[in-house]
C-alpha cells in the first residue's frame, strides 16, 4: 500500500478537478490532492513491534492534526476519507489531501502562485531560498534586538505596520505551528516533513507561514516514538543542528522576551478556558475523527491487517479500537498538562498567573457583573479591544488597574488582561462579551421541511438535499445548548454547544453539510453537523422538538398525503408553516414553498409581489396574477392573503415592482430547471444564450399584444448560491416602470377580456423617448459579453 497524488495537466485531460471534496470547509477546484495512505499509522508500513506492546495506529493522528491547525485560524491541508479501488480491486483506506503548494495558498491565502516560495522539507516546491535564508539571518540578530524582532514582521518598534519594511515571518502563525508539534511529540520534525511558504511580491503583507505535514508520529504512535511525556523542547532535538530545520527560528527567537510572550499568549488562549488543547475539547475532537474512520477499520484490516503482522493473527478492528480508547481516556487528558509544565521549564510561559474571569466571554445581559481574580500581582485590563502592556514592557496608558470591583457590561466589549508581578507580565486572558437576555427555549419552533426532495443533477442521493428549520420566536437570543430533534430517528439529534440563534433568526440543520452548501451556498446559518445517519421519511413522521432538559417543545406529524400540501412530496418543494406560533399538527398551517428548492435560512415569501418567490418583484409575477386572476384554488399571487387572486394583488405587484431580496434558492443550476413557475404560465421562448450564475428566460408581459409582434423581456432565474440584487439596475427598473404604467394606463388593474388585443396609445406612449439600444449595452440588462441580445428587440 502506497500513496498516490492525482495531477490534473491539460495533455491528460481537464486541468482542474472541480468537486467539492471538503464541503463548505474548503475550496472546490485543484490541480492536484493526495491519496495518502497512512503509512506510519497505518498497517501496510508499520508492524506492532513486540518491545512497543499493541498496536498503536490509528489513521487517524494526521487529519487530527490539521483540523487543530486549521481552528487556530490558519491555513492547513484538508482530509476525508475514502476507499479506494484501482481497477475494481479494493486497495484500502485513504485519506485525500490537499497539498500546501504554490496552488494551494493561491486558493486558502489569495495569493499569485507564480509568486509563492514553497519549501518542502530540503527543496524549494517553488521559488528560491533567498527569504528563507534572509528570515534565518534575521531571526539570528532578533533574539536579542528588539528592533530586528520587530523588523522581522514589518512592524516599526512599537509594533505599528512600517510599510517600508517586507515582514519575513508570520510569527503567530509560527508560534502556533510550533505549538501543535510540540502538544503532539512530534518525533519525525522538525528536521522533516514540513511546508513552508511566503508571498515574495514586492507588496507582500504576510512573512513565511507554516502548515503541518505528516502529523504521523505524535500522541503515542509507537510508544518509543511518542511517549505519553515526550519533551519536545530539548535543545538537542529543536534547534541547530546544521539541517535545513524549521525550528531553527524559534532557536534563534527564543532569547526575545516580546517573543516569550507572544508565545505565552498563544499557549494560554489554546490551553485554558476551553481552548482547542484543553482535555475535554481534544477528547470531543478526536472521538468524532474515529467515529469517522471505525467501520472503515473493517475492510482495511481486511485487507492490510496481516500485511506486517508479527504473529500469524493479523491486525484487526479490535486492536485499533483499543488504541483509540487509549488515547481517549489517558493520553488525551493528561498530555497538554504534561506540555504546560515543559513551556514553563523553558522559560515559555510566565511564573505569574494571567487573569481568570467570572465568564470567559459570551452573551450576557445588560448590565452584567464582570470579576476578576489572579492568583499574585496586579491585575491591569482594557475594555477597547488594545493589549495593557506596550512593546517593550510598560503599561499602556488606556490600562485600567483592576480594583476588586466589578466591571459592568453595558455594551459588546473585548476585555484583555495581564498580571505584573515584580516586573514579570503574566500571558494574556481576552474575551469578547455580547448583550442577551436569556431567550426562552420553548419558544424555538420548526418552521420548515424539506422531507422529500427533488433529484438534482449532481448529487448522488438526493436525500442529502433534506433539511429542518428552526427558527426562533422570543424577543430574546435562545441557546440551542442540548437542544434535541427527534422522533424522526432513534437517535435524536443534538446541537452543538456554543449556538445561539438571534430574535427571529432561523437556523437550517441539513442532513449533509457539504452537500447543502454546494448547492444553496456558505450564507446561510447552518448548524455546524447534520443528522447524516438519519432521515425524514417521505412518506410523513412524527417530528418532535425538546429542550435542554428534555421537555418537549413542539410535537407534530406531517403527511405527503392531503389536506397536507402535496406538492412538497417530491417535486423540491419543501414545507414551510404559515404561522410559526400556530398550530403545527394543523395542515392549514403549512404550505408548499413558493421557492422550488425551499426557502432555507429566510422567510418563504421575503419580497411583497414576488409571486413566483424568485427574490424579486418582476414581470414574471404579473404574468402569475394575469392568468389566475380571480381564483380561489391557485393563490400563488394572493398576496394579501384575502383567499381570491383580485386587483388588490396587481396593486401589491405594482407597488414593489424592481425590488429584490436575498434568495436562498428559486431555481437550480440546471438550466431546465429556470424559472419554473413562469414557464408553466408563459409561451415566451427560452434564449440559448445564457450567463453562468444567472440562466436566462423570456417571459410574455405584453399586456396588450397585437396580433404581429409580441414584447419580451428578459427575466433571470437564479442559481441557489446568487444573492446579487441585480434587479435593482437602475436601467433595468426604468424598463419595468415604464412598463408599469403602460398596465396602469390600459388596463386599470382589470384582466384583459379574452382574444386578440390592439397595442394601446399608452404602451407606445409609454416608451417613446427610449433609447432601447442603449439601455440593453448597460451591465445585467440583456446583451451580454459576446454583443449578442438576450432579448427580443421587438421593444420598439
Amino acid at each position: 500500500k502506497h500513496s498516490f497524488r492525482l495531477v490534473f495537466k491539460d495533455e491528460y485531460g481537464p486541468t482542474e478537478l472541480n468537486f467539492p471534496l471538503y464541503g463548505a470547509e474548503g475550496v472546490d477546484q485543484f490541480n492536484t490532492v493526495v491519496l495518502k495512505a497512512t503509512a506510519n499509522d497505518g498497517y501496510s508500513w508499520r508492524p506492532a513491534q513486540p518491545s512497543d506492546g499493541p498496536s498503536t495506529l490509528q489513521y487517524a493522528r494526521d487529519q487530527f492534526g490539521h483540523s487543530l491547525q486549521q481552528d487556530m485560524g490558519h491555513a492547513s491541508p484538508h482530509d476525508v476519507y475514502a476507499h479506494l479501488y484501482i481497477n475494481g480491486m479494493y486497495w484500502g483506506l485513504y485519506s485525500v489531501q490537499e497539498r500546501p503548494d504554490a496552488d494551494f495558498a493561491a486558493s486558502y491565502l489569495g495569493v499569485n502562485p507564480d509568486n509563492w516560495d514553497a519549501i518542502h522539507d530540503d527543496e524549494a516546491n517553488s521559488g528560491d531560498f533567498a527569504a528563507w535564508n534572509a528570515t534565518l539571518q534575521k531571526t539570528s540578530q532578533a533574539g536579542f534586538s528588539l528592533q530586528d524582532y520587530m523588523q522581522l514582521q514589518g512592524l516599526n518598534n512599537d509594533g505599528s505596520p512600517n510599510p517600508a519594511v517586507a515582514p519575513l515571518l508570520d510569527v503567530q502563525n509560527y508560534i502556533d505551528y510550533l505549538i501543535v508539534n510540540v502538544w503532539g511529540g512530534n518525533d519525525d520534525w522538525p528536521h522533516n516533513n514540513f511546508w513552508v511558504g511566503r508571498d515574495r511580491s514586492p507588496d507582500t503583507t504576510e512573512g513565511f507561514q507554516f502548515f503541518l505535514w505528516d502529523f504521523d508520529g505524535v500522541m503515542g504512535n509507537s510508544r518509543g516514538w511518542s511517549p505519553l511525556d515526550t519533551l519536545t523542547f530539548d535543545q538537542g532535538f529543536i534547534g541547530s543542528n546544521g539541517e535545513l530545520n524549521v525550528g531553527e527560528f524559534h532557536y534563534n527567537l527564543q532569547f526575545n522576551p516580546e517573543y516569550r510572550l507572544a508565545f505565552a499568549d498563544r499557549v494560554h488562549k489554546w490551553f485554558f478556558n476551553d481552548g482547542i488543547l484543553t482535555p475535554n475539547s481534544l477528547v470531543a475532537r478526536y472521538q468524532e475523527l474515529a467515529d469517522q474512520a471505525e467501520m472503515s477499520m473493517v475492510a482495511e484490516s481486511a485487507r492490510w491487517g496481516d500485511m506486517n503482522s508479527p504473529t500469524p493473527t493479523p491486525l484487526t478492528p479490535a486492536e485499533w479500537a483499543v488504541e483509540r480508547d487509549w488515547l481517549l481516556e489517558t493520553y488525551l487528558p493528561q498530555r497538554s498538562g504534561i506540555v504546560m509544565d515543559e513551556m514553563r521549564l523553558y522559560g515559555l510561559y510566565p511564573n505569574t498567573d494571567a487573569p481568570v474571569f467570572s465568564q470567559h466571554g459570551g452573551l450576557v445581559p445588560s448590565g452584567f457583573d464582570l470579576s476578576m481574580s489572579a492568583s499574585a500581582g496586579t491585575i491591569y485590563y482594557t475594555l477597547d479591544g488594545s493589549d495593557p502592556r506596550l512593546v517593550g514592557g510598560a503599561i499602556s496608558p488606556t490600562a485600567l488597574v483592576y480594583t476588586g470591583q466589578p466591571i459592568e457590561i453595558t455594551d459588546h466589549t473585548s476585555v484583555n488582561a495581564r498580571a505584573l508581578r515584580f516586573g514579570e507580565w503574566s500571558a494574556l486572558n481576552a474575551a469578547d462579551f455580547s448583550l442577551s437576555q436569556p431567550g426562552d427555549v420553548g419558544r424555538l419552533r420548526v418552521s420548515e421541511l424539506q422531507y422529500h426532495p427533488a433529484d438534482f443533477e449532481g448529487v448522488l442521493d438526493d436525500e442529502d438535499l433534506e433539511y429542518i428549520e428552526l427558527i426562533n420566536t422570543d424577543s430574546a437570543a435562545i441557546s440551542l445548548d442540548d437542544v434535541k430533534i427527534a422522533g424522526f430517528a432513534n437517535t435524536p439529534y443534538t446541537f452543538d454547544n456554543g449556538l445561539v440563534l438571534q430574535p427571529g433568526e432561523r437556523i437550517v440543520v441539513a442532513r449533509n453539510v457539504a452537500v447543502f452548501q454546494s448547492i444553496y451556498g456558505t450564507e446561510i446559518k447552518l448548524a455546524p453537523t447534520g443528522y447524516s445517519d438519519r432521515n425524514l421519511s417521505n412518506g410523513g413522521e412524527t417530528v418532535t422538538l425538546l429542550g435542554p432538559a428534555g421537555q418537549v417543545i413542539q410535537n407534530f406529524t406531517y403527511s405527503d398525503d392531503a389536506p397536507w400540501p402535496t406538492a412538497a412530496d417530491g417535486s423540491g418543494r419543501s414545507l414551510e408553516v404559515l404561522d410559526p406560533l400556530g398550530d403545527a399538527s394543523d395542515p392549514a398551517n403549512w404550505r408548499a414553498s413558493l421557492l422550488p428548492f425551499g426557502s432555507p435560512g429566510i422567510e418563504g415569501t421575503p419580497t411583497p409581489g414576488d409571486y413566483d418567490g424568485n427574490g424579486a418583484v418582476e414581470q414574471a409575477d404579473y404574468l402569475i396574477w394575469s392568468s389566475t386572476y380571480g381564483s380561489t384554488t391557485d393563490l400563488r399571487a394572493d398576496g394579501n392573503h384575502d383567499n381570491v387572486v383580485n386587483a388588490a394583488d396587481y396593486t401589491i405587484w405594482r407597488d414593489n415592482l424592481g425590488a429584490s431580496a436575498p434568495i436562498a434558492a428559486s431555481v437550480a443550476r440546471s438550466s431546465n430547471l429556470v424559472g419554473e413557475s413562469a414557464a408553466a404560465e408563459s409561451s415566451g421562448e427560452a434564449v440559448g444564450l445564457a450567463d453562468s450564475v444567472q440562466p436566462l428566460t423570456l417571459a410574455d408581459v405584453s399586456p396588450a399584444p397585437s396580433s404581429s409582434a409580441t414584447t419580451k423581456v428578459a427575466s433571470r432565474g437564479h442559481s441557489p448560491r446568487d444573492r446579487a440584487a441585480h434587479h435593482t439596475n437602475d436601467n433595468r427598473l426604468l424598463l419595468l416602470l415604464a412598463i408599469d404604467n403602460s398596465l396602469r394606463t390600459t388596463r386599470s388593474h382589470e384582466p384583459l377580456p379574452a382574444g386578440p388585443q390592439q397595442p394601446s396609445p399608452a404602451w407606445e406612449e409609454a416608451f417613446a423617448g427610449f433609447d432601447v439600444e442603449r439601455l440593453l449595452d448597460q451591465p445585467g440588462n440583456g446583451r451580454n459579453e459576446a454583443g449578442l441580445l438576450r432579448t427580443s428587440r421587438s421593444f420598439s
